[in-house]
């Protein structure tokens, strides 16, 4: 079940899901354009996590930037909302696979061993379930993205 809130836009004009982040781009959300409603799937009574990647292709610093990572507020279809990164914690879950396909990034940071030397990482998760890992903050591909939260009422 999915619920309909509002519209992703891109540099003030409405944008279908999964576009090619570009560095100059302005990201927000607002009120339902036609055609380009955005799919939610609840987590719980007030919070719901984007059925598919807002944008692909921007680092987790990008998003920190853009204000993303522990939230950014935004009014759409007359309601507020904080839109913000998934919380995957630190460590893999039990069973865990590697994302298969596209990924998204977790809002939080840790230091990880890549090889012998310390590195900061980021969680990612997969659409599979069950999936974990990290990457670099700064890493950017076409097929890891922005897959937002929504927090009702801030």
């Amino acid at each position: 079940m999915f619920e309909k809130i509002g519209s992703l836009y891109i540099n003030g004009a409405p944008a279908k899901t999964g576009a090619m982040y570009q560095p100059e781009d302005i990201i927000g959300f607002g009120d339902i354009a036609p055609g380009l409603e955005l799919y939610w799937k609840p987590i719980d009574k007030h919070s719901y996590i984007l059925a598919a990647p807002a944008l692909l292709c921007i680092s987790w610093r990008q998003l920190r930037d853009l204000g993303f990572v522990s939230g950014k507020p935004f009014q759409m279809d007359g309601r507020m909302f904080m839109v913000r990164l998934p919380r995957l914690g630190v460590k893999p879950p039990a069973n865990q696979a590697v994302p298969e396909g596209i990924s998204f990034w977790g809002e939080e940071t840790f230091i990880g061993f890549e090889g012998k030397k310390p590195e900061q990482r980021s969680p990612i998760a997969g659409l599979n379930a069950n999936s974990w890992d990290s990457a670099h903050p700064a890493e950017r591909r076409e097929n890891l993205g922005f897959v937002p939260v929504l927090d009702e009422g801030i």
